[in-house]
């Protein structure tokens, strides 16, 4: 069987594909279609359309093409046409699905502003709002007021339906903007957190302590400890410590040294500071810990 058929086309899930209207916009709560097929909504594609699913409240598991993930309310999905797309709605979620003609998406006049509603077109994707609840609530009232015009048709009815999906089409757009400067951002703070643990095993046998550390990588103290602090949970002393005592645990255990020669390879003046270090990391003293690993077998 050829694959390309055995995708159902539709222009809304469950009914036969209809000719192109190029001022179709369609909004409907997601129970109201979702509740006749048990909350299943079997991969399928709209051609010629572009599809906005907005989660309030619950869950969905989700195919976008060949992918497959989960999201969580508040949330976005983004579903330009001919995308296979598919959902399995946990039972009594809350939101919208919005779907309008690929035309729509052109009709902006301002040039620059239909160049970033196209951007929406190129590829699917999912917008978690977690973070940002005021974006969401001003797409719940967009969501409200589109809604009320589609099912009470008064004057104007299809310029208020396009100029509410336009709003719509730019709020989505915002949060995308939004994410990907997120998702640059991260990326570059892993990096600076991957490049400082990277300093630490260089270093740690010379007991930098924070400030060279901060400034091997051009950052303050107080940036470090929260880049530390978001990447393991601990701060950044805690890893430079915790570098050493894995150091000394593993010389303890694996070698015959003295614990004078392990403080001294590890670059402590004074064996017994380092004795104190290593109790208070570890609740032993470095003698006292080999025996018991030695005991244990």
């Amino acid at each position: 069987m050829n694959a390309e058929r055995s995708i159902s086309r539709y222009t809304l899930y469950g009914e036969a594909l209809s000719d192109h209207d190029p001022e179709f916009i369609h909004i409907e709560d997601i129970g109201a279609r979702s509740l006749l097929y048990e909350w299943r909504i079997r991969p399928h594609t709209h051609q010629g359309m572009i599809q906005l699913v907005f989660l309030s409240k619950g869950r969905t598991r989700l195919w976008l093409d060949e992918r497959m993930g989960e999201v969580f309310a508040p949330c976005a999905v983004v579903i330009p046409g001919g995308v296979v797309h598919g959902f399995e709605f946990e039972p009594d979620t809350v939101g919208h699905v919005v779907t309008a003609a690929d035309a729509l998406v052109a009709t902006a006049q301002d040039r620059s502003v239909r160049e970033q509603f196209k951007a929406l077109q190129l590829k699917p994707s999912a917008l978690d709002f977690s973070a940002s609840p005021e974006p969401f609530a001003r797409i719940e009232a967009t969501l409200a007021q589109l809604e009320k015009e589609f099912q009470w048709p008064e004057r104007g009815r299809n310029s208020m339906l396009e100029w509410l999906f336009q709003v719509l089409l730019m709020l989505v757009r915002r949060q995308v903007d939004l994410q990907e400067v997120q998702a640059e951002s991260r990326g570059s703070r892993h990096d600076k957190f991957t490049r400082f643990r990277q300093l630490v095993e260089d270093h740690y046998q010379e007991h930098w302590d924070m400030a060279a550390y901060a400034q091997a990588l051009a950052l303050t103290q107080t940036t470090l400890n929260r880049l530390c602090r978001q990447f393991s949970g601990k701060g950044a002393l805690d890893l430079i410590q915790e570098r050493l005592v894995i150091a000394a645990r593993r010389h303890l255990i694996y070698t015959d040294a003295s614990v004078e020669a392990i403080a001294y390879g590890l670059g402590f003046q004074d064996p017994a500071y380092f004795s104190r270090f290593f109790k208070r990391h570890t609740a032993m003293a470095p003698g006292r810990f080999r025996q018991a690993r030695q005991a244990a077998g």
